[in-house]
């Protein structure tokens, strides 16, 4: 997961576009829509980052369907992101779902998981501080793991690993 995919770059591109195509709308509902989404493209620094971690867990932010390009995401929003999405997360094979967890907890965003509906992910960011309280900190991932083991009584990973032998 070395490389740079497309994240924030593509939506600052969809912005430009949207104005452009704002300008060329022949009905005025048309010329509104596309004022709209132009807007909600404005990057705020949490949709910066959000962007930028959508597009290395997914190779691509552009890869995450229709959501991105209709208008459905509010990027400009300071203090939550939420994008629903069909695709799976898992923990190892296709490990999208421990990218988002590394990611998330190096730039100290509090993710969330849900239900949108039938075979639908909503995907939920809030920016937090490191330290804090539990409404507005978040660990790092080194503190998340020590914490969680301690919480479900496993102190030694090892042993895990030699019982399933």
């Amino acid at each position: 997961m070395s490389e740079k995919h497309a994240g924030a770059t593509y939506i600052e591109n969809l912005e430009s576009s949207y104005r452009r195509n704002a300008e060329d709308a022949k009905p005025p509902k048309m010329h509104a829509r596309f004022t709209k989404w132009a807007d909600m493209c404005q990057l705020s620094p949490l949709g910066r980052e959000v962007a930028e971690i959508l597009g290395q867990v997914f190779l691509g932010i552009y890869h995450i369907e229709d959501e991105i390009g209709q208008g459905k995401v509010d990027w400009s929003h300071k203090y939550g992101i939420e994008i629903g999405t069909w695709r799976t997360l898992s923990t190892y094979d296709f490990a999208n779902l421990t990218w988002l967890v590394v990611l998330c907890h190096d730039r100290a965003i509090r993710l969330e998981i849900g239900s949108r509906g039938y075979r639908r992910l909503k995907l939920i960011f809030h920016q937090r501080t490191r330290g804090g309280g539990i409404g507005d900190g978040h660990p790092t991932l080194e503190q998340a793991v020590e914490s969680t083991r301690k919480r479900l009584g496993l102190d030694i990973v090892e042993e895990a690993t030699e019982k399933a032998a």
